[in-house]
């Protein structure tokens, strides 16, 4: 079953860092109870994988920190290996 939505129940500051702020929710994920531990920071990195056919494989999946779907990596762990 496709997550569409997440919605936040409550949220309780774990962490209150200089760079980054970790907060233990408790969501409604399609009528059950999830946690979810968010670190709050102000960007990210990402390495991206280009295949020999200059294809780069991504997934749609919904992101509770965002609170809407987005496009993320897929296995790129394993592709780095395998190209290594």
């Amino acid at each position: 079953m496709a997550i569409s939505k997440e919605i936040q129940k409550s949220s309780e500051m774990k962490f209150d860092g200089k760079l980054i702020k970790v907060t233990y929710d408790i969501a409604d994920v399609n009528g059950n109870e999830a946690w979810r531990e968010v670190v709050h920071h102000p960007g990210a990195t990402a390495i991206v994988v280009v295949t020999e056919d200059n294809k780069i494989v991504m997934e749609r999946q919904f992101r509770y920190a965002l609170q809407q779907p987005c496009l993320k990596f897929q296995q790129v762990n394993w592709i780095l290996m395998k190209s290594l």
